[in-house]
C-alpha cells in the first residue's frame, strides 16, 4: 500500500476525526542511531536475527497524532513502558502518548490493552463470541493481525482486497473498545456504535461507498444493523460513551487540507435527528420506503 501522506490523510471538518485511507509499515533510513525497543533496548538488528525474524513496531497513537516514532519489540514491553516507564530516567509513556496535537491535561487516559502497537493483534488471546466465526469475520481478523495500525478493514467488492481505515484520538480508542466487545460478545449496541463511528469518519472514494460497511458488518457478525441501532438507543452506557467523545471532539475540529476541496457530510441514511435508516432496506432508488 502507498505511504500515508497529505493526499491520503484528511481531517473530518464536522467530527474532528483524522482519516487515513492507507497505512504502511514504518521505515526509516539509518542515520547512525539504531532503532531499539523503548522498554528493553533490544535493537532492530537483534530482532531481525531471531528465528523467525521479527520487527520492531511503532506506537500507532504517537505516530498518527504527530509522526513520533516510539518503538517496542513486544506487547509486554509496550504495556510495561506505558504503565511504569524505565526508572529513574524514563517516565511512563502514558504521560506523553499521543500528545503532539493535544495539551497534556486534555489527553484522556488510555487502557494500554487497547493500543494497537505490534503487528500481531494478539489473535491467540481474543475470545470470539463463537467457535465458528463467519468467513468474513475470520478474514477481518486476519487483516487486522497483519495491519497493526488499522482499526477496520474495508473489503473491496471488485477484488476482495481490504483497505485499512484508522480513526484518530479518543474516537479511535472508543472504536477499539467497541470492536473488542463486538468480537468477544457480539454486543449489538457496540456493533451499532462501530458503524456510527465509521459513518462519521468516512471519506467517500471509489474504494468504498457510503453504506458498504453496513452490509460488511452485518455479514461479519450475522446481525441486522437496524436491530443493533435500536439496542444502541436503549443503552445508557453506549450513549454516554458517544456523548463523551462528541464533547472531546468539539474543540478539536479542524481541516488540514482545505485546498483539496474535501467536503464531509453524514450519509443519506442518517436522518436529521441522527436516527439510522438501513441503506439496503430503504434505498431511495429501490427499497422499502
Amino acid at each position: 500500500m502507498p505511504a500515508v501522506n497529505r493526499s491520503t490523510t484528511f481531517v473530518h471538518r464536522v467530527t474532528g476525526f483524522r482519516i487515513n485511507l492507507h497505512t504502511t509499515d514504518v521505515t526509516r533510513e539509518d542515520h547512525g542511531v539504531p532503532d531499539a525497543c523503548r522498554a528493553c533496548g533490544k535493537t532492530a538488528k537483534e530482532m531481525s536475527a531471531q528465528k523467525p525474524p521479527q520487527k520492531l513496531m511503532c506506537c500507532t497513537r504517537c505516530k498518527s497524532n504527530g509522526n513520533t516514532r516510539i518503538l517496542y519489540c513486544s506487547k509486554a514491553c509496550q504495556v510495561v513502558d506505558y504503565k511504569d516507564g524505565r526508572p529513574p530516567n524514563q517516565p511512563p509513556h502514558k504521560r506523553s502518548c499521543g500528545r503532539n496535537h493535544l495539551e497534556p491535561s486534555d489527553n484522556p487516559p488510555v487502557d494500554p490493552s487497547l493500543l494497537p502497537v505490534i503487528r500481531v493483534l494478539d489473535s491467540e488471546h481474543i475470545k470470539l463470541y463463537t467457535d465458528t466465526p463467519t468467513t468474513a469475520l475470520q478474514a477481518q481478523l486476519e487483516f487486522l493481525t497483519n495491519n497493526c495500525s488499522a482499526h477496520y478493514g474495508f473489503r473491496r467488492p471488485k477484488n476482495g482486497k481490504y483497505v485499512a481505515h484508522q480513526i484518530q484520538g479518543m474516537g479511535g480508542e472508543l472504536f477499539l473498545q467497541m470492536r473488542a466487545e463486538a468480537m468477544e460478545r457480539r454486543e449489538p449496541a457496540s456493533i451499532a456504535l462501530m458503524e456510527k463511528l465509521l459513518a462519521m469518519s468516512i471519506f467517500p472514494t471509489n474504494l468504498y461507498t457510503a453504506g458498504q460497511y453496513v452490509s460488511q458488518l452485518e455479514t461479519e457478525y450475522e446481525v441486522d444493523l437496524e436491530e443493533c441501532h435500536r439496542a444502541l438507543e436503549r443503552s445508557a452506557r453506549h450513549e454516554s460513551l458517544f456523548r463523551a467523545w462528541v464533547d472531546w471532539a468539539g474543540p478539536r475540529i479542524r481541516d488540514d487540507a482545505p485546498a483539496l476541496g474535501v467536503h464531509f457530510m453524514m450519509p443519506w441514511y442518517y436522518l436529521p435527528a441522527g436516527k439510522f435508516l438501513h441503506p439496503v432496506k430503504y434505498h431511495p432508488l429501490g427499497g422499502g420506503l
